[in-house]
C-alpha cells in the first residue's frame, strides 16, 4: 500500500501539491490516507492511516485509523486513487470540507464537516450524522458500540 501526505496538515513537505490549480500554500484535514485494494472487488480504496494531532480530523473526534473514505463534498471517490483526490482533498486555507468515512471498527457511514487549515486545531471539525449500525448476521458476534 502506498501512503501520501495528499491530506496533511501544512505545507505539502513532498510537494505533491504542486501543480496548476494548487499552491504550496494548500491547506488540509490533518489525515495521512494509505491507498490499497479492496480483496474482494479489486477497486481501490483510500483509508485513513495517520491523524496528525492539532489538525481538524483530530477536532472531530470521530475520525480513526483504517476509516474508509466515501465520499468529499457529496461526491462518490470509492475507487478513486490517491492521485486522482489531489486536487479533490486540500484546497485554500479555512475553506470548509465535507468527508464521509465508513469505520473499520463498526462499519457504520459517518460524515464530518472540517475547515481545512494549515496549522490544524482541535476546534475545526465536527460530526454531522452517524448512520444505524450495520445488521448483525446470524452466528457472528455483533460489532462494537461506538464511543459516544
Amino acid at each position: 500500500p502506498r501512503a501520501l501526505p495528499y491530506s496533511s496538515t501544512g505545507v505539502d513537505p513532498l510537494g505533491y501539491h504542486a501543480d496548476s490549480t494548487t499552491s504550496k500554500t494548500s491547506a488540509g484535514v490533518g489525515i495521512l490516507f494509505s491507498e490499497n485494494t479492496d480483496p474482494y472487488t479489486g477497486r481501490t480504496q483510500v483509508v485513513v492511516k495517520q491523524i496528525y494531532p492539532g489538525g481538524p480530523a483530530e477536532g472531530t473526534g470521530r475520525i480513526k485509523e483504517g476509516d474508509l473514505l466515501t465520499d468529499v463534498n457529496g461526491e462518490d471517490v470509492v475507487g478513486r486513487s490517491l492521485f486522482e483526490l489531489r486536487n479533490t482533498i486540500p484546497g485554500p486555507p479555512d475553506t470548509p470540507i465535507q468527508m464521509g468515512f465508513i469505520a473499520r471498527e463498526s462499519t457504520q457511514f459517518y460524515e464530518v464537516d472540517m475547515i481545512r487549515s494549515l496549522s490544524g486545531g482541535p476546534q475545526v471539525g465536527h460530526i454531522k450524522s452517524i448512520a444505524p449500525p450495520a445488521p448483525v448476521v446470524e452466528g457472528q458476534n455483533p460489532p462494537p458500540l461506538p464511543n459516544q
